[in-house]
């Protein structure tokens, strides 16, 4: 309307009523043809008006009840969508009033902030602990593996024991220190990772796969004496590095969990051979 230009949505409409109008001309036709009907032929184009006009009022009654039905379906949805939000809003306020599973602070909808950190942390611990051994280990070594295990642990607690000291010491609430706690022993995590990445990426097997992957960029490559292109193929010796030294390290990180999921071995009761001994020797033979 705006443009004076063909209206796509129009020319459809056209179009169809004009296949209408051909499809009801061709069917007198047809039957006009095989004797089934018979008319005068100034009776021919009121008879295809008729039946154009009747065609019409279908496809209208047949749109309108379409309408209804699309209708009455929207409001049984938004019926359905209605009765789920009420039941997922009901869920949310009963999950609010369910106090801390950790520490009992109520409505604190399972677990409160500060346990939440605290749980966090733990988790961040575990895992400091399990990067800083993965290159340490020896897998044939379960009691050595595991009391190594407790050493680091032990440790590890110890240095972040001493930082969540110094920060209640500067008068931080409990929530705030969980808070630091949980984000210091993640950057540690994370610096032990990244070391013993770079560790394993020293490897011989992760240079070889890292020349590799730098000689595939370097033939792909139309000038490869301009600096993107350089760069590029770095890019990729580092990134082929990267990806071998990290499937190592999750390796090694499985194999360590492994091992020390293992737990003590059983206490076995050992005979008293000094005991044992004198009473078969005053036995008599059989």
């Amino acid at each position: 309307m705006d443009t004076r230009g063909a209206c796509e949505s129009c020319q459809v409409l056209v179009g169809d009523r004009r296949g209408l109008q051909r499809r009801v001309a061709d069917q007198v036709l047809e039957e006009r043809l095989s004797g089934r009907l018979v008319l005068a032929e100034r009776e021919v184009g009121w008879e295809v008006e008729r039946r154009l006009q009747e065609a019409v009022r279908q496809e209208l009654v047949r749109k309108a009840a379409a309408r209804e039905r699309a209708v009455a379906e929207q409001v049984v949805r938004e019926a359905s969508y209605e009765l789920k939000r009420q039941a997922v809003a009901e869920a949310e306020r009963a999950r609010a009033t369910v106090p801390c599973a950790d520490c009992g602070l109520p409505e604190a909808a399972g677990l409160c902030l500060e346990c939440t950190e605290r749980r966090g942390m733990e988790a961040a611990l575990q895992d400091a602990v399990r990067y800083a051994l993965a290159l340490r280990f020896d897998p044939d070594d379960a009691s050595g593996t595991r009391a190594l295990w407790q050493e680091c642990e032990r440790a590890t607690r110890a240095v972040l024991a001493e930082r969540l000291d110094e920060l209640r010491e500067q008068g931080h609430d409990e929530a705030s220190v969980a808070f630091a706690g949980r984000r210091l022993i993640e950057e540690l995590r994370d610096r032990r990772r990244r070391a013993a990445i770079v560790q394993l990426g020293q490897h011989e097997e992760a240079e070889q796969t890292a020349r590799m992957a730098a000689a595939t960029v370097r033939r792909k490559q139309r000038q490869p004496g301009t600096v993107e292109a350089r760069d590029a193929v770095r890019a990729a010796g580092q990134a082929a590095r990267g990806r071998v030294a990290e499937r190592w390290l999750g390796e090694l990180v499985a194999e360590l969990r492994a091992v020390c999921s293992l737990g003590k071995a059983a206490p076995v009761d050992l005979t008293d051979w000094d005991q044992v001994l004198p009473e078969l020797g005053a036995a008599p033979l059989k």
